[in-house]
């Protein structure tokens, strides 16, 4: 089973079968692709306009490049799964800390899930009376990247909530940094 996105009808496909003609069977004709937030190997989307280039993983990690320059760190290690630009969410009430993505908290969830999409990829969470979501795109036109995050809050109170965002920024050839011990 794999996922492909044909850019004649400008869709996702998943493919599961070949019959002895060549003819593929398709299950799914649809323009979104749901990854999943916990997979024995990393997901991946990758978001580009040609120049500036996201990719990311069902569990939110990831890198980001601007032509042959690495702007984030990333180590391709599909047993580690913790780098890329990360939002982290606490409660300021009771001390909770969650990321939006599965990454790099990786805290269980009331209930979550990841949308990969042409052009985008979306996590969406909630935990207790905390709904978050951020969605990914790259600018068609820009070099640049786009993060939009909602939050929700269930409660019947009002609640302080502390939103930081991480990266490792390296600014260098991917080269460069990966001789960086």
């Amino acid at each position: 089973h794999f996922n492909s996105y044909d850019r004649t009808s400008n869709r996702y496909v998943s493919l599961t079968t070949v019959n002895d003609r060549g003819e593929a069977t398709t299950l799914s004709d649809s323009p979104n692709r749901p990854g999943n937030l916990h997979t024995p190997a990393p997901e991946l989307q990758l978001l580009s306009n040609g120049r500036y280039h996201v990719a990311v993983t069902g569990a939110g990690g990831g890198s980001t490049r601007y032509d042959d320059l690495a702007l984030t760190r990333w180590r391709d290690d599909a047993t580690c799964d913790h780098w890329g630009s990360f939002l982290y969410v606490r409660d300021l009430g009771n001390g909770a800390f969650r990321s939006i993505a599965n990454q790099p908290v990786r805290a269980t969830t009331d209930s979550g899930r990841v949308d990969f999409a042409i052009g985008r990829a979306a996590f969406h969470r909630r935990d207790g009376d905390v709904e978050g979501g951020m969605t990914i795109v790259v600018a068609p036109d820009n070099e640049v990247e786009l993060r939009r995050v909602t939050l929700v809050n269930h409660a019947a109170i009002a609640k302080a909530i502390d939103v930081t965002s991480y990266a490792e920024v390296v600014l260098a050839s991917a080269v460069a940094d990966a001789l960086h011990p």
